[in-house]
């Protein structure tokens, strides 16, 4: 997937390791207090994109979780994920 408003035509990969991603993910996670939505869980925080078609920085589009839950709902999802 390519970015539409970039420039430099940047891969979806090459975006999670920018300056611009990491402001937004910190963010998100201040918005959901610092916490999974899904179990409450403080630790090992990361932000998952619930879709991809509303873009990569929407607020609306991403929820914090920790790593369990965003495997949990991976696998749910029937998608293989490393254990």
């Amino acid at each position: 997937m390519k970015l539409w408003w970039s420039r430099k035509e940047q891969t979806y990969q090459e975006f999670l390791k920018s300056d611009k991603w990491k402001r937004f993910r910190q963010k998100v996670k201040k918005r959901d207090g610092f916490m999974c939505r899904v179990c409450g869980s403080t630790y090992k925080l990361i932000v998952h994109h619930v879709g991809y078609e509303q873009g990569w920085t929407n607020m609306h589009n991403c929820t914090t979780l920790c790593t369990s839950c965003h495997k949990i709902f991976h696998i749910s999802k029937g998608e293989k994920v490393e254990l």
